[in-house]
């Protein structure tokens, strides 16, 4: 393995490094400083990370209504990703996903709704769908029922089939589940004009029914004005009647009761005539996003090729360094150095555009969180016992440190492409990185990155590299009384 040696960062760092290493055997209470001078530095590097966290908001506000700039802002932020794909990826075939994005201009002089019929399985949607179509048949109106929710593995493949859909009737029988909250709450953060349908209400006694009601206006009120709530009996069940004959007789029988349909038809008439172009516009703002997604997701999956390789070039790198390195805080000076540069070559890629300065602040608040978060110490914990099993790299000097400090380095940089996937393209800021939201994502990949096989794969690897790297040491001595 070959490393270009033209960095200045990985070469500023290494060699200081060195230097100080040179030092060691003359200059003890210098080193005993600097070791003071580190952990004094990441002390107060915890402190400050500590200040800046922020508390979560834990509640939801209403979306901010869409207009015309909106749409045509996601439309020109989708044709820029469209256009570093194909400048960042040439070979990709994105014609289909440029002719998407062009068609979108002639929607907003579409003058058929689109009006989706969505629930779980059981809630009544293909009899709303009949009973509608009879209702609004002259009507440009397009009523299709889908397929039920809850069915996919997740809530975002769940929900890809109702982008298309300028007005979406959601069905429920009872209480609100956590399950349709959360799609409510997705479907409203994407800009759905939401209608909520309490359907099979005529199940219920009339006191037990009006407390359903007000409790499903107070729990979607954030998000639903309450004009958009509905009870309704799609199938109602028939009532039996009872009928005193002049004889004295009693005759029974069964009466249909009425559907309860009118008050949504109304309303549904009524938005279709006053609210057409703002429906359009948010199915044109969620095509345009989708498209914007789609690209981005190609865009990212080349860029992740291109960052792997970089990102094990810097863990062997620093897997050796902490093989050959005896002192821990020259150690830590050289992986900081190691993780500086790779946060330097790995925004290049991702066109996040750090600067030297920005690198270093990066590697510096890195290795503070590595810290802060126990990550050392669980790392040394799981790699050790699994390298006990192979007493021989096990008992080769400065294995589990050279192991751990490579497998570090991988997750950091793991961490690093994950948050810089979610980034825009170009953006250029002061503060270099949301410290937060990086250390969520570094909890998330370091615990993915704990499954045994993984682990297990990683140790073999590791330990191959350095016991070639401890043969090649072995086989060319450096003289301990050189210089």
């Amino acid at each position: 393995m070959v490393f270009q040696m033209h960095k200045p960062l990985l070469v500023g760092g290494m060699g200081l490094s060195l230097l100080l290493l040179g030092w060691q055997s003359f200059h003890t209470q210098f080193l005993d400083f600097s070791q003071w001078l580190f952990w004094g530095m990441a002390g107060l590097g915890f402190v400050s990370w500590k200040l800046k966290k922020r508390s979560p908001s834990f509640f939801l506000s209403p979306v901010t209504p869409l207009y015309r700039e909106n749409v045509d802002a996601a439309i020109a932020q989708a044709q820029v990703m469209l256009d570093n794909l194909a400048t960042e990826a040439p070979e990709q075939e994105i014609t289909g996903l440029r002719q998407k994005l062009t068609s979108l201009m002639s929607e907003f002089d579409r003058q058929t709704l689109k009006i989706g019929i969505t629930g779980g399985k059981g809630t009544g949607k293909s009899s709303l769908q009949n009973l509608l179509v009879q209702k609004f048949i002259e009507k440009d109106l397009s009523l299709q029922e889908t397929e039920s929710l809850f069915i996919a593995e997740n809530l975002e493949s769940s929900l890809e089939n109702l982008r298309n859909f300028d007005i979406l009737l959601f069905l429920i029988t009872g209480d609100l589940t956590d399950s349709e909250w959360q799609y409510l709450q997705k479907l409203n953060s994407s800009h759905h004009r939401l209608l909520l349908l309490f359907n099979k209400q005529d199940q219920y006694l009339p006191e037990e029914r009006l407390e359903i009601l007000q409790k499903i206006k107070q729990q979607v009120a954030s998000i639903l004005l309450e004009s958009d709530i509905f009870s309704i009996s799609v199938v109602p069940k028939p009532l039996k009647v009872r009928r005193h004959q002049a004889d004295g007789t009693i005759e029974e029988f069964l009466e249909e009761t009425n559907t309860n349909l009118e008050p949504l038809s109304q309303y549904l008439l009524a938005l279709i005539n006053q609210e057409k172009a703002n429906l359009i516009l948010g199915t044109i703002w969620r095509e345009a996003k989708n498209i914007k997604k789609t690209a981005r997701e190609r865009l990212n999956q080349v860029r992740r090729d291109r960052a792997l390789p970089i990102i094990e070039q810097y863990q062997w790198l620093s897997a050796g360094t902490a093989l050959i390195n005896p002192i821990a805080s020259l150690d830590l000076l050289a992986t900081a150095a190691i993780n500086g540069q790779m946060v330097l070559d790995l925004s290049g890629i991702y066109q996040q555009k750090f600067s030297l300065e920005q690198a270093q602040t990066v590697a510096t608040e890195l290795g503070q969180l590595i810290l802060k978060l126990g990550l050392v110490e669980l790392t040394t914990q799981s790699l050790g016992s699994l390298l006990k099993t192979n007493a021989v790299t096990y008992l080769a000097g400065g294995a589990i440190q050279g192991i751990s400090s490579a497998y570090l380095t991988r997750v950091a940089g793991l961490s690093l492409v994950e948050y810089f996937q979610a980034q825009e393209v170009s953006i250029q800021t002061k503060e270099s990185i949301n410290l937060d939201k990086f250390a969520q994502i570094l909890q998330q990949i370091f615990a993915q990155n704990q499954r045994l096989n993984l682990l297990q794969d990683f140790s073999k690897k590791a330990s191959s590299y350095l016991s070639n790297s401890t043969r090649i040491t072995v086989e060319n001595p450096v003289s301990s009384n050189a210089g």
